[in-house]
């Protein structure tokens, strides 16, 4: 292998079988890694995807949000799903939903339901309704 190994490889040093000297050679890195130090998903010095804790991967895990730098980020605590920090970059609740006079991809999740609100599954307070989920 030259000094140098290809994107998505990293510089291995093994022993040959044939005569028993150690060889330098480039070896593939995970599938998820960008740049490795070796071959597993927690040697990646840079991910192609996502980094969810130590490790590479397609995605983030659920109750995880890709952050900008590309890092998995734990979802706000009454999240179940999520697409950024905070209660209101909700995709799924864990208690309770806040009513919403909008169409909109998010919901604001909460983990008790104010006074204000019934906690009956769509029972509807004056105009708005707050969902049990």
């Amino acid at each position: 292998c030259a000094d140098e190994c290809p994107p998505k490889s990293f510089k291995d040093t093994i022993q040959a079988e044939e005569d028993g000297q150690y060889i330098t050679v480039c070896n593939k890195c995970h599938k998820e890694c960008a740049a490795c130090d070796h071959r597993s998903d927690s040697s990646c010095t840079e991910c192609v995807h996502v980094k969810q804790g130590d490790r590479c991967q397609a995605e983030c895990n659920l109750g995880y949000y890709e952050a900008p730098d590309k890092k998995c980020q734990k979802c706000h605590e009454d999240c179940a799903a999520c697409i950024g920090p905070g209660k209101s970059n909700c995709t799924a609740c864990k208690s309770f939903e806040l009513p919403t006079v909008e169409i909109k991809q998010t919901r604001t999740c909460v983990s008790e339901c104010p006074d204000k609100y019934s906690s009956a599954h769509k029972v509807i307070l004056g105009e708005q309704e707050h969902k049990r989920v």
